[in-house]
């Protein structure tokens, strides 16, 4: 069905490409939106329709216009067309106005990292910034999309007074796809996919933003200042649900700093997370030509770049690549700066994007495999650094030696096993007595001379001793081992869901051939297939990581030291898991990808 649909969405536009020989329906003069006329039929030729959905529409043109006016430029390899309509997926969500604009590559391949068009910063709707203003410059300081669907709303609200007025209809008037209210609701065949899964867990916090973000401008926005967000059609829960939406699903986002409005943060006494005081690094923005174009893990740069030159700041946007007559897509990872160490340069370069993340915001992982996935843990912090019984000081030095080893949010599986950070802090928590203080006093040592090479991150880069080695690997694989326990499917039943179509599949029975077979009916098109899609990556990644524990420990352990599997720091560690009664914890032989079975990148 996606095959069918992007190949439909290839021949209309191809048919589209000798109408739209520029790469803009603003340099045609004085032009004037035809006659409505219908939707085309692959290979036909827009022009010569007629009946509702004609293509360009007055929305259109005058969104063609005002990029011109505004300074706006394609770069030639892309052209702005319309979508032909497609099947309903199993959403149940029909309305024809998404997904029915988007960006096409024209007669050649554009390259990964490609630029596709740019405009000044000032055609751009940014939250912090300027035009935003104190009042959305202080929501902001808590999350910047927050602030920027406020924006949205308010400009909305002005119309035609507005300077962002053509951009704000086109956005209303064609959405982009991943911008649908009501995505994976719960209840869903989507829904039920992801029950059991880290993704299923970050899919519930995602529909409890938008209730944290609504208290928070009620609360800093329509109550304080009611002149300038007047509650009323324009303001409310339903039309800042859409809004929101909207954002999550086209914003991009990028350091404040690289467009010199980090400074107009403002410290919040209100947190709708209890996150008080803290303050965002992130700015959002809305950029047009951008706003359509769907994430795509593989491209190799940030959707939009911003480039000073000097001048007032340009959006550039950049894609990841596209074969003649197809739909332009580009990474959507928030842009972060590149680590030149103590060198002052500043650039920028993509960030990471989770498959959860992704779902959650535009009801879709992406094409391709994401290198970039992870999946995030959390250590029992209390049990490991609380010791009653265990000596003062040396609890101490743990403390802050784990704490050394970096932000927590970076405790995760990725592609290669355990992160950096979470090494780190496995190795400290495993580390005896004993070692603790050797470490801390050299440690402490040269904490006054500022080596960098002496810092935690530094020195638990390698093992301690085989012992606290053979530990820390052994409560990481247990952690493995439990996750993908506690799913109720495995990664050959979604395999075979994605290969063969299946509607229904079967769990596995029970220990001793006891019948506890359950039969689950699964529609596997639309969102559902994007659930089960992202809940087979998420035991691939354990599996990866699995194998790396297993090659790790091989490398590492030289002596006679035990590999054994500890159940204290396993639960913990995985934030608690659950196991299914008749399976086997861990099997002698380890756990292996199998590499035979995952030739295609779209699964």
């Amino acid at each position: 069905e996606d095959d069918a649909r992007a190949v439909m969405r290839a021949a209309v536009v191809l048919a589209t490409l000798a109408l739209l020989a520029s790469s803009s329906l603003a340099d045609v003069d004085d032009a004037v939106a035809p006659s409505p006329a219908r939707a085309p039929n692959p290979g036909e030729d827009p022009a010569s329709t007629s009946g509702p959905g004609g293509f360009p529409t007055k929305t259109d043109v005058s969104l063609m216009r005002w990029i011109s006016a505004k300074g706006g430029a394609f770069v030639g390899v892309g052209v702005y067309s319309f979508v032909a309509p497609g099947d309903a997926d199993d959403s149940g969500l029909t309305d024809a106005r998404y997904g029915s604009r988007a960006m096409y590559a024209k007669d050649a391949d554009v390259t990964n990292g490609a630029e596709v068009f740019r405009i000044p910063a000032d055609a751009v709707m940014t939250a912090p910034s300027e035009a935003a203003g104190p009042v959305l410059n202080r929501l902001a300081s808590l999350d910047p999309e927050w602030a920027l669907a406020t924006m949205l709303l308010r400009e909305r609200s002005m119309g035609d007074a507005s300077p962002h007025a053509a951009f704000v209809d086109a956005m209303y008037a064609h959405p982009p796809w991943g911008a649908r209210v009501g995505k994976m609701p719960r209840g869903s065949d989507a829904d039920a996919a992801l029950r059991e899964t880290r993704a299923g867990d970050s899919l519930s916090k995602w529909r409890d933003d938008y209730t944290r973000a609504w208290l928070a401008v009620e609360s800093l926005c329509l109550r304080r200042h009611p002149k300038e967000f007047p509650p009323g059609p324009h303001f409310n829960p339903r039309v800042f649900e859409e809004a929101l939406a909207m954002v999550h699903a086209s914003s991009v986002r990028f350091p404040a700093a690289s467009i010199g409005v980090d400074g107009l943060f403002t410290r919040n006494e209100y947190a709708s997370d209890g996150k008080t005081g803290k303050t965002s690094s992130l700015a959002a923005a809305l950029v047009p030509i951008a706003h359509l174009m769907p994430h795509d893990p593989r491209g190799t740069e940030p959707c939009v770049t911003v480039h000073g030159d000097g001048g007032t700041p340009t959006f550039v946007v950049k894609a990841a690549g596209g074969a003649p007559g197809t739909e332009l897509t580009c990474n959507r990872a928030p842009a972060k700066y590149l680590d030149f160490g103590d060198d002052e340069r500043k650039s920028t370069t993509r960030g990471r994007m989770t498959d959860a993340e992704a779902l959650a915001r535009f009801g879709t992982v992406g094409p391709g495999r994401n290198a970039h996935d992870r999946l995030p843990l959390s250590l029992p912090m209390k049990s490991l650094l609380d010791d009653d019984d265990g000596d003062v000081r040396v609890n101490a030095h743990r403390k802050e030696m784990i704490h050394g080893c970096g932000d927590a949010a970076e405790y995760a599986f990725d592609a290669n096993g355990p992160t950096r950070e979470l090494m780190c802090a496995l190795r400290v928590a495993t580390a005896t007595d004993a070692e603790i203080s050797e470490l801390a006093a050299r440690y402490t040592g040269q904490k006054k001379k500022k080596k960098k090479k002496d810092k935690p991150e530094a020195v638990f880069a390698k093992m301690v001793s085989e012992d606290s080695e053979a530990a820390a690997l052994a409560s990481l694989y247990e952690t493995a081992a439990a996750i993908l326990d506690s799913y109720p499917t495995s990664d050959a039943e979604d395999e075979a869901i994605l290969r063969r179509g299946l509607r229904e599949e079967e769990d596995v029975e029970g220990a001793e051939g006891a019948d506890t077979s359950v039969r689950a009916t699964l529609a596997v098109v639309g969102e559902t297939r994007e659930a089960v899609r992202c809940r087979l990556r998420e035991k691939l990644l354990v599996i990866e990581a699995l194998n790396a524990l297993r090659v790790a420990a091989e490398r590492r352990l030289k002596g006679n030291v035990p590999f054994e599997l500890r159940t204290d720091f396993g639960d913990g560690a995985a934030g608690g898991t659950k196991r299914r009664e008749g399976v086997e914890m861990s099997p002698p032989d380890g756990f292996e990808a199998r590499k035979a079975h995952y030739k295609s990148d779209e699964l």
